[in-house]
């Protein structure tokens, strides 16, 4: 029963937590410290401006993507990429009530 309790507690914090997210600041936080790091590396003396410009492209494609991987996972619990509900499951069937089969 102390499990079942555990349980439906950690499932009411899971559902409580779907609305929740970064908050603003910190979204500026990312964007402006990705900027400035590309921003930076403009500084840099390099001979061969094709590389020079190479570099920096990858580099803010990446920093694009971590961007947009951050915002994509913002809320977990909802989206396509999204924690389901198949470990919750697998403990209510195997874990809490083991003698009971699962269909």
């Amino acid at each position: 029963m102390r499990q079942f309790n555990k349980l439906l507690e950690l499932n009411n914090a899971r559902l409580q937590s779907i609305d929740s997210g970064l908050p603003m600041t910190m979204y500026v936080v990312i964007v402006v410290g990705a900027f400035l790091n590309i921003m930076v590396s403009w500084l840099f003396i390099v001979d061969n401006y094709r590389l020079h410009n190479t570099l920096n492209i990858l580099m803010a494609a990446l920093l694009g993507l971590l961007v947009y991987l951050i915002a994509v996972m913002d809320n977990p619990y909802r989206g396509e990429y999204s924690v389901g509900p198949e470990a919750f499951e697998f403990v209510r069937d195997r874990v809490i009530n083991p003698s009971v089969k699962p269909l």
